[in-house]
Order: structure tokens, then sequence, then C-alpha cells
């Protein structure tokens, strides 16, 4: 065998090593976290509802999210969220405003007007209206 054949067959064998690669899935690593244990509603929801929605959306594409679930204070405390999105140790976060106010004082209107209304849609139409109409509502420096 010469050295031709050799490196015609190390290239072939190269080629076709490669292509299950190809064939698999990209993996992200996620990291989700909250600083309030998965026995409040907003972080079981985030493990149990939007975790399997990504993954369900994900299925069938060239994607998989390899995801690490955080909270209860494991990687950042009640009101460390922010920061540790910031800080690039997590990407995905349950950043309650009501721990932020001068990160998220215009998400905090609820808390601080002097009225409000104990009819729930009513308080949430308005904040969505907010975010539609006032760009600096959605501004947040992360």
């Amino acid at each position: 065998m010469n050295l031709k054949t050799m490196l015609r067959g190390g290239l072939a064998a190269l080629v076709l090593s490669a292509l299950p690669l190809s064939a698999r899935a990209e993996t992200i690593d996620v990291t989700a976290v909250a600083g309030h244990p998965p026995v409040f509603l907003w972080v079981k929801t985030l493990s149990e509802s939007y975790i399997p929605a990504v993954n369900k959306a994900l299925e069938g594409t060239d994607y998989k999210i390899d995801w690490t679930e955080a909270y209860g204070g494991t990687l950042a405390k009640v009101g460390g969220e922010a920061e540790a999105l910031e800080d690039g140790l997590a990407q995905i976060g349950m950043v309650a405003s009501l721990f932020e106010p001068s990160l998220l004082s215009l998400q905090n209107i609820t808390y601080v007007t002097p009225f409000g209304s104990d009819n729930v849609d009513l308080v949430l139409t308005t904040v969505d209206r907010m975010h539609e109409d006032i760009n600096s509502v959605l501004r947040v420096r992360l």
C-alpha cells in the first residue's frame, strides 16, 4: 500500500466518520435560574410547562437543549437572578420585578400606584399595553 492510497483511505474514513455528527442535533447548554424553590407556582411552571414546551417545539429540528435547572438559591438567591443572567451564569431566569426595583422600576408600576384594581385581567391588559406603547418599559439593562 502506497502513501497515496493510505491518504485516500484516511480521508474517506474521516469523511464517513463525520457524517453521523452532522446528522445529530446540535445540543445547546441552557441554565434556568430562580431564587425561589420549585414549590412556588412560577418556578414550577418554568420547570413543568415552559421547558417541556420548548423541548416539544424543538422536536424535528437540528437543535436540542441540555437543561440545567438551578432553583431555590442553588445559583442565585431571590433578587439575584438578574445578576446571574448578566454575569452569564444562566440564560433563562425568573426575575421578579418586586425584588429588582431599580432595574425594573417601570415593571413595578402595580406596586407603587396609589390605587389599583382587583380585576386581574384589567391589570394584565394594562401592563401588556404599556409594553406595546412605551418602549422604555421593555428596555432592560442585562
